[in-house]
């Protein structure tokens, strides 16, 4: 039976034309242009500001934009673009001119859906987010004119379908009194206008994968990430540092994004419908400022691999029909989650994306987290594991030092922690954790690289890791947790099950 295709929607943010309330806000002319180009590295050989590359500093006014977007989007593979959709009331949407124009014509002709971006309108283009601008409203009467003001889009025979029903997600459903009933409301409405039903997606935002619940439990019919939220990786630490001013490090967070990627590819199975996501970089100085999120060690090698790593999750977990996976983001330039050319990259993104989607075989780089993320979706438990007691060294050379601190079960369920302490030398390991002979958790030490300790002036790196389970409460069996290198043994046990604790 042929292999169903993976269909690959990018976020896409409408931001990039002037609107009268930012201009009240923020001056006139304010686009999101404004902060990407004010942006300053934040460290040596940090690249900001990022500046676009072929499409220049566009404004979404124009229609022939919009179309040059979509015709580079489909040339590279991606099936289309979920647009934010900023709806406040009867009276108030913003940012929604590029949306009215699509509708107004039938170019650029490819897929498209909306993403309610419900929150409130806030100072956040410019990091401060507490400043209330336009307050969101989730009453009963407004159910009925928000479902209203979709209509339209729904009935474009562009407008992306599952099971035959238009999509629409929201982005965070905290908001909401009673998201149920509000679910419940916009179902009737929907029926009533002529449709099947709508398909509902909540966005797994302001939550980590722990913490997720069943999407149909809130009325949805299935949940999707949006990385960085609920992103599992260890912020990097940085020891016997050089750099003279600190008061950057002390503010900006900085994480790695190899971790997440072998994270997001060894991620298990959920019983609900979960669609797939990732970002291709991450760096919101623009918006924030000193006190931006930075995804160290983002690449197009390392985006292909982990969409790749993806694309298999996709086609092994989901069903035929549910063959999606989520872009964060197509144009997200004040936060670094940019896929569309850049003056840096060019096209590259963009040809990795391709490459990714054309590939029948997961090619990853030996030594690469995507590739360790591959062993351990295959690895099983062996029979001649050796235990390792709480708190022994776990490997000593020249280059690394690796120790298993703690470990154990308690109300909050597993925990195992440690660390790597690596001079100069990318050293990856697996910590993998198996309830009797069911692998139930995984994760990697946090990656430093010798290029990373010169970035900071620093000579050595203390890479901490930390496997967490919740769920893990009551195990089955004997839980046992085991670290492996893609190329070292240690204690002359078995490749893949070098290490062994038992709690």
């Amino acid at each position: 039976m042929e292999s169903p295709e993976i269909k690959l929607i990018a976020f896409y943010l409408p931001q990039f034309h002037p609107i009268p309330e930012n201009d009240e806000f923020w001056g006139k002319g304010f686009t999101e242009w404004t902060n990407v180009t004010r942006a300053k590295p934040l460290y040596p050989g940090h690249v900001q500001p990022r500046l676009p590359g072929e499409l220049g500093f566009y404004d979404l006014r124009l229609p022939e934009v919009a179309n040059k977007q979509a015709e580079l989007a489909k040339e590279y593979g991606l099936h289309g673009f979920c647009y934010y959709y900023y709806w406040f009331s009867p009276e108030k949407t913003l940012l929604d001119r590029p949306l009215k124009q699509l509708l107004e014509s039938p170019e650029p002709d490819f897929p498209f859906c909306l993403c309610w971006a419900n929150e409130n309108w806030t100072r956040r283009w410019d990091g401060s987010e507490d400043e209330i601008l336009v307050k969101q409203s989730y009453s009963d009467e407004f159910a009925e004119a928000f479902i209203e003001s979709l209509l339209p889009y729904f009935r474009d025979d562009r407008y992306i379908r599952i099971d035959g029903k238009p999509v629409l997600l929201v982005y965070d459903t905290r908001q909401f009194l009673d998201i149920r009933k509000s679910t419940s409301i916009w179902r009737k409405l929907v029926r009533a206008a002529g449709f099947d039903d709508i398909y509902l997606i909540r966005c797994n935002t302001f939550l980590s994968q722990n913490y997720e619940i069943d999407p149909k439990v809130q009325g949805f019919d299935a949940c999707v990430e949006f990385p960085p939220h609920g992103t599992n990786t260890q912020q990097l630490p940085i020891v016997e540092s050089k750099v003279e001013h600190q008061s950057v490090h002390d503010s900006a967070t900085v994480f790695d994004q190899e971790t997440v990627v072998f994270n997001s590819i060894t991620r298990a199975p959920q019983s609900y419908e979960l669609l797939r996501a990732l970002f291709p970089s991450w760096d919101n100085t623009p918006r924030k400022k000193q006190a931006a999120t930075i995804y160290f060690g983002s690449s197009p090698e390392l985006y292909q691999e982990w969409l790749s790593g993806l694309i298999a999750w996709t086609k092994r977990h989901n069903a035929r029909d549910r063959q999606i996976i989520f872009v964060n983001a197509w144009n997200e330039w004040a936060e670094g989650a940019v896929l569309e050319p850049d003056k840096e990259h060019g096209r590259r993104y963009l040809e990795a994306t391709k490459s990714a989607l054309q590939s029948q075989s997961l090619l990853y780089e030996p030594g690469s987290a995507a590739h360790l993320a591959a062993l351990v979706n295959d690895c099983t438990l062996s029979a001649n594991a050796k235990p390792v007691l709480q708190g022994k060294q776990l490997n000593q050379s020249e280059q690394i030092i690796c120790e298993l601190e703690q470990v154990g079960i308690g109300e909050s369920g597993f925990y195992a922690e440690g660390y790597a302490f690596i001079k100069n030398k990318k050293a990856l390991l697996a910590i993998v954790a198996f309830d009797d002979d069911q692998l139930v958790g995984s994760t990697i030490n946090s990656v430093y690289r010798a290029d990373l300790a010169e970035r900071f002036g620093a000579s050595a790196m203390r890479a901490g890791f930390a496997l967490h389970l919740p769920k893990l409460v009551k195990p089955k069996g004997m839980v046992r947790v085991f670290a492996f290198s893609e190329d070292s043994i240690f204690q002359d046990v078995e490749r893949q099950t070098s290490l062994c604790l038992e709690a």
